[in-house]
């Protein structure tokens, strides 16, 4: 069976809802290839187009099927949906290898990477502007 550590590129996707996805590229080591980031999948499976095999997983994978398979064709194949959850043993396989790298980070240190704003956060900024706005007119 297939598993993303069988290629030479993965890519993670989860729903971000409002038409997008979450969307990360990795290496079969776990590298970063890129930033993570929140984008409309059209544009970005674009950027992957003809960049060689690429295997996908997650949610959003599964949500946005039709629209990979259109544009990246037999260069890209999809996990099945279960595989594309985080498994216990692979979170514990990833930081062992962060430990023998002297990497390793307490629980306590590790920080969560949030791509977009909270809908709230959002709102928030934007009626903050809006006053800003106000109170520089009058």
């Amino acid at each position: 069976s297939l598993h993303a550590g069988d290629a030479p590129r993965t890519a993670p996707l989860l729903d971000a809802r409002k038409g997008q996805v979450y969307a990360g590229l990795y290496g079969p080591e776990g590298e970063p290839l890129a930033a993570d980031l929140v984008t409309d999948p059209l544009p970005w499976l674009e950027t992957l187009k003809g960049t060689g095999p690429l295997v996908l997983l997650g949610p959003g994978a599964h949500l946005y099927r039709n629209e990979i398979e259109t544009v990246l064709g037999h260069q890209a194949r999809l996990l099945p949906p279960l595989a594309g959850w985080p498994r216990p043993a692979t979170v514990a396989s990833l930081g062992e290898r962060l430990r023998a790298r002297g990497e390793a980070r307490r629980p306590e240190d590790v920080d969560l990477c949030y791509v977009r704003p909270a809908e709230a956060e959002e709102i928030r900024r934007k009626r903050l502007a809006g006053h800003a706005r106000k109170d520089s007119i009058s």
